[in-house]
């Protein structure tokens, strides 16, 4: 039984640049950061910007998949931590 906050999968794919997320013709299955996070990986010139599931994914890009989706992206580490957050997960 899952309870409020327990993590369902990892976002799990080929990680991707700006340059080559602009590249991608679909991104159906292409997981982003939050605005505000990918402003302060840009700054930062931390290049890992998205996360594209389409070929190299796992069965997360299947797990929210709906027009009333009850999963929210959690990334890794926190920003209170102080880093940039490299990983992503669904909670």
């Amino acid at each position: 039984r899952l309870r409020r906050g327990d993590v369902v999968v990892e976002a799990i794919g080929r990680c991707l640049s700006e340059e080559e997320y602009e590249a991608v013709d679909q991104t159906e299955y292409v997981v982003s950061f939050d605005d505000e996070t990918l402003e302060r990986k840009r700054a930062a010139g931390d290049d890992v910007l998205y996360i594209d599931a389409r070929q190299q994914g796992n069965m997360m890009r299947l797990a929210n998949d709906s027009a009333q989706p009850n999963l929210k992206l959690l990334y890794w580490p926190p920003p209170q931590r102080g880093g940039l957050p490299r990983r992503a997960f669904l909670v």
